[in-house]
């Protein structure tokens, strides 16, 4: 037996609370308003602080390069390079982002990599001798087809003294190497049939 309650003009004094808008409706709480805002502040701080470190970095550049004779806005790319030379060798310095840190790059070109197949790798070797005793930072690499020296180094643990002194260092690599590499492999321009 069914008994059906009919209930005609009367009000539930206690009615079902409205449902919980589901998380998708509601808005950020008011703790997480203030987590996005302390993010936001922390990025635009990180993002001043590398300018800052990037501003500093390109100062010191400047300051070597009016040390050894160079007006440094003469000797500037629109992408921030600044470029000189050291007896035969020509080089650039730059400071540069990479995973949210601001290095100080130099490199050097050494020489173009042979036209003769059969020179590469005797060259190569000779490189990773090189590059297993020499001290200091600066190293050895290609790069489009060219063999340079190259430093990458962290501008927040670089001493203002120590610009100079690793910038010349790079470059005096590359000028004592490139006369001697250059006679031994040739040192060619002329595209190797791959």
């Amino acid at each position: 037996m069914t008994v059906e309650i009919k209930v005609t003009g009367a009000t539930n004094p206690n009615p079902a609370p409205e449902p919980a808008p589901l998380p998708s409706e509601a808005g950020p709480s008011a703790q997480e308003q203030e987590q996005a805002v302390a993010a936001q502040q922390a990025e635009t701080e990180a993002t001043s602080d590398l300018a800052a470190l990037k501003q500093h970095a390109e100062e010191r550049i400047d300051a070597f390069m009016v040390k050894v004779g160079y007006n440094p806005p003469e000797r500037t790319d629109e992408a921030g390079w600044r470029y000189f030379t050291l007896g035969s060798a020509e080089g650039r310095a730059g400071a540069i982002e990479v995973e949210g840190n601001i290095f100080l790059r130099v490199e050097a070109l050494v020489m173009p990599m042979p036209a003769d197949k059969e020179l590469i790798l005797p060259l190569m070797r000779e490189l990773l001798a090189i590059n297993m005793s020499m001290s200091g930072p600066s190293r050895l690499g290609i790069k489009e087809d060219q063999v340079y020296t190259a430093l990458l180094y962290p501008v927040k643990a670089l001493p203002d003294d120590d610009y100079a002194t690793l910038i010349h260092w790079t470059m005096t690599l590359a000028d004592q190497l490139d006369d001697a590499l250059i006679k031994k492999y040739g040192g060619t321009t002329i595209q190797r049939a791959d």
